[in-house]
């Protein structure tokens, strides 16, 4: 498989869900991309998702060993449960901590959601803090693949958002308090910063990407309308 840019390969299709009882089903989406900066993975998943993750890597031939980065968007607990699964990395970035083999942490600004963290020319990671305060985004230029196809499509630009974009659906929210369901993080402070912040970010990944890999589900296409929902225009 050659390009210009990273393969980019949904593993496992999550979901969101609730229950009857009031709590709700997470299984994140995990994402594989393979390019000039090696394979990293990005929101491997809960401490249960081990052995299924490990599966899935070995049916598109790679090791777990063979990862160099792992990325989780934030800090959620179907994000980063099964990071150790991957101890020969060189890098892990968790929101916006980012932390290289030998406990050496490296200073980098992702709060102000501007100066990105560059791999290369085809990928960055951008501070986007939405319904959690600390979350970022993967920036990236490549194709989206079922994992084992030879043929290389045009280049495209991918954001891989976490929960910026829970799914589809949220892309096109006709309520900006539709994803938040009354959870707003506490460290971003007042509700109004809070929701500036979050359209900021939104409306950052939907001027820069032609598809996004959101929260849960499928990958979607950016639709010009999504800039208009009252969920992403700028105030």
């Amino acid at each position: 498989m050659t390009g210009t840019g990273y393969a980019v390969t949904l593993l496992r299709e999550g979901r969101f869900q609730k229950s009857a009882d009031g709590c709700t089903v997470r299984k994140c989406n995990t994402i594989l991309l393979r390019g000039p900066a090696g394979i990293i993975i990005v929101n491997p998943g809960s401490v249960w998702d081990a052995s299924a993750l490990h599966e899935s890597l070995k049916s598109i031939g790679v090791s777990p060993e063979a990862v160099n980065c792992v990325i989780c968007t934030d800090g959620r607990a179907e994000h980063v449960g099964c990071i150790s699964l991957f101890s020969n990395a060189e890098m892990m970035i968790v929101g916006y901590d980012i932390q290289k083999r030998g406990d050496i942490f490296l200073e980098h600004d992702f709060g102000d959601g501007i100066v990105p963290y560059e791999f290369d020319e085809y990928l960055y990671v951008i501070g986007t803090p939405g319904q959690r305060g600390q979350q970022v985004s993967l920036m990236v230029r490549g194709w989206i693949t079922g994992g084992m196809e030879q043929d290389v499509p045009p280049t495209v630009r991918i954001a891989i958002t976490g929960n910026l974009f829970t799914d589809k659906d949220d892309a096109s929210s006709v309520s900006i308090f539709d994803t938040f369901e009354g959870n707003l993080d506490e460290t971003m402070g007042d509700t109004e910063t809070h929701v500036n912040c979050w359209r900021r970010s939104r409306q950052y990944v939907l001027d820069r990407a032609d598809w996004i890999i959101p929260a849960f589900g499928a990958c979607f296409k950016v639709q010009p309308e999504f800039s208009s929902t009252p969920c992403v225009e700028l105030a």
